[in-house]
């Protein structure tokens, strides 16, 4: 009787740890992802904010430069 309750302990302790050794390498492989991916929007958005400085891309970024200096027309009712 006492070895079948321990035997039961046993399997019950592999099988948390396979659940935790598993948890942790997919906790890691997350982290690890989400890390690449803060680092690629970062570069982006600096690559972005640097675009902003240059004329030929500002145009492509931004409609405000377009329409700078030209008078507002509104829609008659």
């Amino acid at each position: 009787m006492r070895e079948q309750g321990r035997a039961e302990r046993d399997t019950e302790k592999i099988e948390t740890d396979t659940y935790e050794r598993r948890f942790a390498f997919f906790s890691d492989w997350v982290e690890k992802w989400l890390l690449r991916l803060a680092c690629l929007l970062l570069i982006l958005f600096l690559l972005a904010q640097a675009g902003l400085y240059w004329e030929p891309v500002r145009t492509f970024l931004t409609k405000v430069d377009q329409l700078e200096g030209q008078p507002l027309t509104f829609a008659s009712l």
